[in-house]
């Protein structure tokens, strides 16, 4: 039989010292919240030609986006020239969206397209393409011919394989070239349409041609809302878990100490994947949120296998105290509890490392939920339970060095 009782205030100091390191980071530092729970603006630029992050950043700082978070990457993309398409900007858009459909049909892949526009062929406006709203151009004395096209698709594919699509809808003579163009992902202050404008106008007149790929604020007040609903989400499902703990171990003494100290576990596992967010400042957004709902669930599942072994050797209460049914309890359903902690694990691993980078900290926030989940549902919440009948939290400090010291 495993003993892990007699070293429960161990497992106790070490949950500390992590969550306490944690506090300390977003003391320090600070959560590093994402857009919807802070407001401002993001965006995501294309550059026509090569632009690089040092001088990006000194023109966000002359144009008052001193404190603009910018993060750089190449976007594998072909580009079109010789499109025959119509000089009319409404009719023009209508066509761009059309080979976008047909192009994402026939290769079973998101397709994203970005016309750049050379300089003194535009006017102020606001431009829509497809579905996303990327700049504000509008016609001037823009013709088809002098308009470059970009593609970008969400897999690899063959140039040869969009070349022999374009000729089957219609488009001959058009010049395909795969490069990789400079991508830029912006996060500022949240600015206006108008403001907007003048960014997209300034950037083309240093760097050339250019265009949004996509363009997001969010107010004050739709990230306090939101803030706030993640928090009755949370409150909502902590409530729920302690009465249905009551409701399930009713038949044993004070019922509502299981939930307690279950609601106590998940809130361990909580603040465990935010000291790791912290710590590494990884964004936390509504993925995150997500992922913590999804390990409260996991974890009330890994504390009630244990709780119910307990409640199975309840028979046996008149011959085995509180501590030693514990240990046997955790004996009996470690394997269990961890094979299937493993299973998960080995899934998310996979997803992590061949899922893309868009789910990474999604899937980073649900492995490290995964693991503490485990890890409190053996050494936190039935060691809690055991604290707690025993009079533990009364002399909470007593075996500390220090005191025993102070004692003598």
């Amino acid at each position: 039989m495993l003993d892990f009782v007699s070293k429960r205030k161990w497992f106790f100091l070490l949950s500390g010292l992590f969550i306490v390191a944690g506090i300390i980071a977003m003391i320090v530092s600070g959560l590093n919240l994402g857009l919807e729970f802070s407001s401002g603006t993001t965006m995501t630029l294309l550059f026509e030609k090569h632009v690089a992050e040092a001088d990006l950043r000194s023109a966000f700082a002359n144009l008052g986006y001193s404190d603009a978070i910018i993060q750089s990457s190449a976007q594998d993309t072909f580009l079109l020239q010789g499109l025959a398409l119509s000089p009319q900007q409404t009719q023009r858009d209508q066509e761009e969206a059309q080979l976008a459909d047909n192009l994402q049909t026939k290769f079973t892949t998101t397709v994203r397209t970005v016309e750049f526009t050379p300089l003194g062929n535009s006017t102020s406006g606001n431009n829509t393409i497809g579905n996303i709203t990327v700049g504000n151009t509008t016609s001037g004395n823009n013709t088809s011919g002098n308009t470059t096209l970009a593609l970008i698709f969400g897999k690899p594919v063959a140039p040869s394989d969009v070349s022999s699509e374009l000729a089957t809808l219609g488009y001959t003579g058009v010049t395909i070239q795969e490069t990789s163009l400079d991508t830029y992902f912006v996060r500022t202050r949240a600015i206006s349409t108008a403001e907007q404008g003048q960014i997209k106008q300034s950037l083309e007149q240093k760097f050339g041609p250019m265009d949004f790929l996509d363009f997001t604020t969010i107010s004050p007040e739709v990230s306090g809302q939101r803030v706030k609903y993640n928090i009755y989400a949370i409150i909502a499902a902590s409530v729920a878990i302690l009465l249905y703990m009551a409701w399930a171990f009713r038949k044993l003494p004070n019922p509502f100490k299981y939930g307690a100290c279950a609601i106590v576990a998940v809130l361990h596992d909580v603040l465990i994947m935010l000291t790791v967010f912290a710590i590494f400042r990884i964004a936390v957004d509504s993925m995150f949120i997500i992922a913590v709902l999804t390990i409260v669930g996991f974890g009330v599942t890994n504390v009630i296998v244990v709780f119910d072994r307990l409640r199975e050797s309840n028979v046996m209460a008149g011959r085995f105290d509180l501590s030693t049914r514990v240990n046997l309890g955790i004996t009996e359903t470690i394997t269990r509890s961890v094979n299937t902690s493993l299973t998960v694990l080995f899934t998310l691993f996979a997803l992590f490392a061949f899922g893309g980078s868009t789910i990474h900290n999604f899937i980073l926030a649900l492995i490290v939920g995964v693991v503490a989940s485990t890890y409190s549902s053996l050494a936190i919440a039935p060691q809690l339970l055991v604290s707690w009948e025993s009079g533990d939290f009364g002399r909470l400090f007593s075996w500390l060095p220090i005191r025993r010291q102070q004692a003598k």
